[in-house]
Order: C-alpha cells, then sequence, then structure tokens
C-alpha cells in the first residue's frame, strides 16, 4: 500500500505525521529517538512533534537561524512535553 494514502497533518506540513506513523507501525517501532533539522519553534510544521507530545519519544531539535532558535527555546520552556528534548 502507499504511504502517500496515510498522509496526516496534525503538526506537519505534508502529511509526515501519518506517514511516520505508518511506518513506524510497519516496523513495530513505538517508542524511540527522533531527529529534526530546521526545527524552527519546535512545534510549526513539525515532523516529530507528535512522536514527542503523543507517542512519548525523545528527540533532539536542530535549528540554526538565531530567531527561530529562540522560538524553540521558549517553545521547550513553556511546553511539558518538550522534557524530552534537547535543543
Amino acid at each position: 500500500m502507499d504511504l502517500l494514502e496515510y498522509r496526516d497533518d496534525k503538526y506537519s506540513q505534508s502529511g509526515e505525521d501519518g506517514i511516520i506513523e505508518e511506518i513506524c507501525y510497519r516496523l513495530g517501532i513505538n517508542q524511540g529517538w527522533f531527529v529534526e533539522f530546521g526545527a524552527w519553534d519546535g512545534k510549526h510544521h513539525s515532523n516529530t512533534y507528535n512522536l514527542l507530545a503523543n507517542k512519548g519519544w525523545q528527540g533532539v531539535l536542530m535549528e540554526c537561524d538565531p530567531e527561530r532558535y529562540k522560538a524553540l527555546l521558549h517553545t521547550k520552556a513553556h511546553l511539558r512535553q518538550f522534557e524530552n528534548l534537547t535543543p
């Protein structure tokens, strides 16, 4: 079955949330670690926020833009889910 059929935008921009969830389901992966490059504020168009907020994953978010990195730190300080996150 084509993975594009599983697109779902909980937080992502183009359905990556659903595709990642289906891949993890097919591989039998329930929890783990992720890395996201270009994380912005950690939530906006995030491909991994659903894993962090709803699936109990841990991760590393990388953002090189100074203003977006400040937004990422702000998000980390104000969301309980971000306890498992390293910016």
